[in-house]
């Protein structure tokens, strides 16, 4: 019976760690799409020309070319990414929040 519990408890914690990555990636996403603003949240700039590929921006360039502006803005990211990861309902609330506006 203990085996069993330890099974479904380790399926239960890949599952947590995969829904804590996407919840990192979508803050990081938001505050790279500047859609939230101030001295609480994290810059971003964008390094990639749009002269350099005549095609829309591809998903590896856009993490690769964006980030925070300063060290100071990486913190930021790093800890709003980590709050993102660990509060279950932290980003679906800010999205719902997001779509009443």
């Amino acid at each position: 019976m203990a085996l069993f519990s330890l099974r479904a408890a380790r399926r239960q914690a890949y599952l947590s760690i995969i829904s804590g990555a996407i919840s990192a990636l979508v803050v990081f996403s938001v505050f790279a799409g500047g859609m939230v603003q101030g001295a609480l949240f994290p810059t971003f700039v964008n390094k990639f020309t749009y002269t350099d590929a005549p095609f829309p921006m591809k998903l590896y360039d856009f993490f690769n070319s964006t980030g925070p502006q300063t060290h100071l803005d990486h913190g930021k990211l790093l800890v709003w990414c980590f709050i993102a990861g660990f509060a279950e309902r932290f980003v679906p609330d800010m999205l719902d929040r997001f779509t009443k506006k």
